[in-house]
């Protein structure tokens, strides 16, 4: 099986690092539509989604914090481009594998990979026209239905459209806790001698009304279910869109090096108002979120394989953009009827940049030495406004970080017996 763990495609066995792959088929075969389910075939990690927000732990490490100016502990890729975590919990269509690796992963994949990486890499248009598509249906009026299509124009240039579409009404009484979401990919392959070109797009949307959870002591006792007030009372809003565009460049030189280039652009647009500590809208906190972000990213790689040594290196820059307003609506507060709102507005922009690299010396056979190192300089910026009802509010305050960060690593692995490709 090959991996592309570090950043270069290489056998499963001769990976330095413990990688669990699980294959597309995998995910198709046990119904696993999301990152939360992914706990199912990997027990060294726990997943769970709060807004879409993938929540990740890998051997413990992790972080719950889910703020636009903090950093997850786990990174997630999409065909090698860093997601946000506001567009990590998005529905899991059309993929070739799952690699999930257990941190640090600093050195090749920054400082936000304490707790490990989850790589997912997307299935690449085929070279002869066909397609597949899968429907189901179950309680709760559940219907999944996902079609592809591969579209070979020549031999070298190739297309594959690929579309799923989840839903599902609210396992609550008041219909929260539901599923509609609806997400489409395109892709071309450009294939001409040494040079190969990936490009894909996608977008996804996440609508109904939302997540919810069980609140205890339950409201009713004979039904854990039940939540009292009709959603709609109070405008309950789930909307999520995400739109992503990536490419990876390869040119593969005669000598064995490879150089790749892989510029992406992300855009994730969230509109939510939720209960928060109970499920019903009329009686409880209510949270109206509203978080737009653009993110850049750009990576220029060279790695090679000559003889016993194989290395990689490359260049990393990172630019995001995001704006949140989180307002928390709180019944009778100070008198302010019938509704109080305390808010917070945050602009958050991050500029990062990085220079990585590492090298493997296979000793013999068997025994291979390993070591790597990284640099990187980042700034944040983030102006920050509270507010009460509209009636109080704080100045703007800004806050600035600046960073260096400088990291490195060696390690010596063996492989007993002979290996082989699977």
């Amino acid at each position: 099986m090959v991996v592309t763990a570090e950043k270069r495609s290489e056998n499963l066995q001769k990976t330095p690092a413990a990688v669990t792959v699980v294959s597309g088929q995998d995910l198709v075969e046990d119904r696993i539509s999301n990152a939360r389910d992914l706990e199912v075939l990997a027990p060294s990690a726990n997943f769970s989604i709060e807004r879409q927000n993938m929540i990740a732990y890998i051997r413990g490490v992790g972080t719950a914090n889910d703020f636009p100016n903090s950093d997850p502990s786990v990174v997630m890729q999409i065909n090698q481009v860093y997601t946000p975590r506001s567009a990590t919990g998005g529905s899991f269509f059309d993929i070739q594998n799952v690699e999930i690796l257990p941190g640090p992963q600093g050195t090749l994949y920054g400082r936000n990979a304490i707790g490990g990486v989850v790589n997912v890499t997307t299935v690449r248009p085929g070279d002869t026209f066909g397609g597949e598509a899968l429907m189901e249906a179950g309680n709760y009026s559940l219907t999944h239905e996902f079609a592809a299509v591969d579209l070979p124009v020549t031999d070298d240039l190739k297309f594959r459209i690929a579309a799923n579409r989840q839903n599902h009404s609210g396992y609550l009484s008041n219909g929260l806790d539901d599923e509609d979401s609806t997400a489409v990919r395109l892709s071309a392959l450009y294939t001409p001698g040494n040079f190969s070109a990936f490009v894909t797009y996608t977008y996804y949307h996440d609508g109904g009304l939302g997540d919810a959870t069980v609140q205890y002591p339950y409201v009713n006792s004979g039904n854990p279910w039940y939540a009292p007030t009709s959603p709609s009372s109070r405008g309950v809003v789930n909307q999520r869109d995400f739109y992503q565009a990536s490419g990876t460049f390869d040119y593969k030189f005669d000598n064995g090096m490879t150089l790749s280039y892989i510029p992406s652009w992300v855009y994730v647009r969230l509109n939510e108002a939720t209960p928060q500590n109970g499920n019903d809208p009329a009686t409880s906190d209510n949270l109206l979120a509203f978080e737009p972000a653009t993110q850049y990213t750009q990576e220029l790689r060279l790695s090679g394989d000559n003889g016993p040594w194989r290395w990689v290196g490359g260049l990393y820059a990172y630019y995001d953009n995001t704006h949140s307003t989180y307002n928390i609506i709180e019944p009778g507060l100070e008198d302010v009827a019938p509704y109080t709102t305390i808010g917070i507005d945050t602009y958050n922009r991050e500029e990062s940049y990085a220079a990585f690299s590492q090298v493997t010396y296979s000793l013999t056979d068997a025994f291979r030495l390993t070591g790597g190192g990284a640099r990187s300089r980042a700034s944040r910026c983030f102006p920050t406004r509270s507010f009460v009802s509209s009636r109080k509010t704080t100045p703007r305050s800004t806050a600035r970080l600046r960073w260096k960060i400088i990291s490195g690593y060696l390690t010596f692995s063996c492989a007993w017996g002979r290996a082989s490709s699977l």
